[in-house]
């Protein structure tokens, strides 16, 4: 007589392991990649327009067009800074797809310089996430932008000149109407985010590359950027610190940036500090934001450290959130993308 001895095969666990050994391999692939993709940015000589919101973080799909694919909920911002030259107001709707992982966004923007120079951008951004495994998520963005240029001659400040021959003030550019200008621009991003980590890759006012914009000096945009996120509890409370690099490059010339967000129950501080080696000049931006219930509330102020006295202009921003409709099938468990957006 023989025993008959039966061996249990757990193939359900097998297939498991196996299956994660697939994503992690699929995911040290995309990291590579990623990676890769950063360094020929940093070294292609490509040239790129600066910030021009004192607070970025509150708006981040105009420094990567890819956050739209990083967002769980339906969302408007809209956001407002005055300074002493210039009002630049930007609004933006985000609506999210959560079964095909698919994100649509409206970006608007205008600044108006002096009351008399303004500037309009509306653009459309689409994106598309692919998760990698259930944490890292990759996700790629292009936007549609188009934008108008208008000069009103009535209000430049230097309208009235003197004329040469009988010495008299004459409004010669006042006669002068300045015509209107319009083009359609584009931008793409890229962005990879886990539930610590963030970097990501936008290339803007690519129309740049193959047609050159006298009037409104538009010029390529790149913009790289690595946030990585700290949690902590204290008092029964979970605190989120999350310390972000940017950099950008245009015309030759570098600009960095350092921000900071910090969040505390209803409560989040950011500042950000700025440098410009062009003008040799630092600004620094700190920024409050209080949460009640969908509706964020935030106030920034930013000021110039050192640099040109002559260019030393303080401003103030407010911005106000609504998020609703937060309906995802990702685990949120300290996703530093959701606390942004």
């Amino acid at each position: 007589m023989f025993d008959i001895v039966c061996t249990h095969i757990d193939l359900k666990n097998k297939v498991s392991k196996y299956k994660k050994k697939i994503n992690y391999n699929r995911f040290l692939l995309f990291k590579r990649i990623f990676f890769l993709l950063i360094i020929l940015v940093i070294t292609k000589n490509t040239s790129a327009q600066l910030f021009t919101q004192s607070m970025p973080l509150w708006e981040p799909l105009l420094i990567n067009p890819a956050y739209a694919g990083a967002a769980d909920c339906k969302r408007a911002n809209l956001q407002f800074q005055r300074q002493i030259n210039y009002d630049y107001a930007t609004f933006s709707y985000l609506h999210h797809f959560t079964d095909k992982n698919i994100s649509l966004a409206t970006p608007i923007t205008n600044r108006i310089e002096g009351k008399s120079i303004n500037n309009f951008t509306a653009g459309i951004i689409f994106s598309k996430s692919i998760e990698i495994n259930k944490y890292n998520i990759m996700s790629f963005a292009l936007q549609a932008d188009y934008l108008q240029q208008n000069i009103i001659s009535e209000n430049l400040i230097f309208r009235h000149q003197i004329d040469p021959l009988n010495g008299n003030v004459s409004a010669q550019s006042h006669d002068y109407k300045f015509p209107v200008v319009r083009l359609a621009d584009f931008s793409a991003g890229i962005l990879f985010h886990t539930p610590s980590i963030r970097a990501g890759i936008a290339y803007q006012n690519l129309s740049g590359l193959y047609k050159v914009h006298e009037e409104l000096k538009i010029k390529p945009s790149v913009t790289v950027h690595f946030g990585k996120s700290i949690k902590f509890s204290s008092h029964r409370k979970n605190k989120l610190i999350i310390p972000e690099f940017f950099t950008q490059y245009t015309d030759k010339h570098f600009r960095f940036a350092f921000g900071t967000s910090i969040y505390y129950g209803i409560f989040s501080g950011q500042i950000i500090l700025k440098h410009i080696p062009t003008n040799k000049s630092f600004w620094a931006t700190a920024g409050i934001r209080i949460k009640h219930k969908k509706i964020s509330y935030g106030y920034a102020y930013q000021w110039m450290i050192a640099g040109d006295l002559a260019q030393g202009l303080s401003s103030h921003s407010i911005n106000i959130s609504l998020k609703y409709q937060c309906k995802s099938k990702r685990n949120k468990k300290n996703t530093i993308f959701c606390a942004i957006l």
